[in-house]
């Protein structure tokens, strides 16, 4: 054996067994649980549940744990039943069996009646009795009678709107308001005019309910009159003018709306007859706005004077459509007009209002939407009177 072959084999002896020791180095291949840290193969670590709580495994509630191998412990969790054990205990029931979990049809806003649980641990609601709202135009109680038609809501507020009206006879009674270019703006084209009336006898000629116009051969503004029992309603001159074909009973309530929609270029006066459209006229020109005061029960300080009862007056600055007059007439009955309900959508363009003696004393007519307040001509203090338009 020469000297090459003697030093290798004293190297193999000298470093047999020794290998590096990696125990202690992160490879990134193996996790180290507890150290707060949710590392590969973990569920969770320590206080460290990644999100996860009770819930997230169908718990009503309660605490979610981690062990000491760094998998969820659900032993603190909270309603781990089923549907069908008699218990509200998941959380993806309602209710089960008789426990109703403390509901009934009157706490979810279904009326009366009786609350019942389904075989999925569902409410059956099919035994509430659901009770009309009446104000939203809705038949709730799905009995065919909407809000105001229907007899739960006889003493609802939004049911009992008016009581009250003013009546006007041949002495000359009026009221005079705010001129006619403060209600509309000067260069305000289009607009509405609503009032309820009730007809006495006997009726003068060309007895006028309400208008504004500066010249006494009706030449400016607007108005309306009746002749023979129909309502006519002219604009700018009393040419332009548009006659109910509806014959106006006395004694009888009625809602009359007169409209001009300065955009169309024919037929752009409109009356209206308890929601009906009754025929229409043409105005080529400009809606002209007097600086005259807008009149109730006469036109030209007293002259033309109405025989009966008016109620619920309101004037807009905007053309009031089929759909929109039949939402106002809201089959006879009058309604809060400075709020949208069912098919009327114009309380924006609201500029004026007066109820007609709610809220009212006399001389002063108040105008609830805006401030062209009215006073009494004429009048004994008496003309507030408990009569006003409801249900037929």
């Amino acid at each position: 054996m020469n000297l090459h072959h003697l030093f290798l084999i004293l190297l193999l002896v000298i470093f047999h067994g020794c290998y590096f020791d990696t125990s202690g180095l992160d490879t990134g291949s193996s996790s180290i649980c507890g150290n707060g840290i949710i590392d590969l193969g973990e569920e969770c670590d320590g206080v460290e549940l990644g999100g996860t709580s009770c819930l997230t495994f169908g718990y009503l509630g309660g605490t979610l744990a981690c062990s000491d191998a760094c998998t969820f412990q659900v032993n603190e969790c909270l309603g781990g039943g089923v549907c069908g054990d008699g218990q509200v205990n998941h959380y993806d029931e309602e209710c089960d069996q008789q426990d109703l979990h403390e509901e009934t049809c009157t706490t979810l806003g279904l009326g009366s009646g009786a609350l019942h649980c389904d075989a999925e641990c569902h409410f059956d609601t099919h035994g509430c009795i659901r009770q009309e709202v009446c104000d939203d135009a809705v038949d709730n109680d799905s009995n065919g009678l909407v809000d105001c038609r229907d007899p739960a809501c006889e003493n609802h507020p939004f049911c009992n709107l008016t009581s009250l009206s003013v009546w006007f006879d041949t002495t000359g009674k009026y009221i005079l308001t705010s001129p006619l270019s403060y209600i509309l703006a000067a260069a305000q084209a289009s607009f509405s005019v609503s009032f309820w009336i009730k007809l006495r006898e006997p009726q003068m000629s060309w007895a006028s309910p309400m208008g504004a116009t500066d010249q006494t051969s009706w030449s400016n503004g607007f108005g309306f009159y009746i002749m023979s029992g129909r309502v006519s309603f002219w604009v700018n001159n009393k040419v332009n003018v548009v006659t109910s074909t509806t014959v106006l009973e006395a004694a009888k309530w009625y809602h009359v709306v007169g409209t001009f929609d300065a955009t169309l270029p024919s037929g752009n006066i409109i009356l209206f007859i308890n929601g009906a459209s009754q025929s229409s006229a043409t105005l080529t020109n400009d809606l002209v706005t007097p600086a005259c005061a807008f009149e109730i029960g006469a036109v030209n300080n007293g002259i033309y004077h109405l025989n009966g009862l008016l109620d619920e007056i309101a004037i807009w600055d905007s053309a009031l459509g089929g759909v929109g007059v039949r939402g106002l007439y809201n089959g006879g009955i009058p309604f809060d007009i400075s709020h949208n309900y069912g098919e009327y959508q114009a309380s924006d363009r609201l500029r004026a209002w007066w109820r007609m003696g709610e809220g009212d004393n006399l001389p002063t007519i108040l105008d609830h939407q805006g401030s062209a307040h009215g006073t009494f001509y004429n009048g004994l203090g008496n003309e507030i009177v408990t009569d006003a338009p409801a249900l037929f």
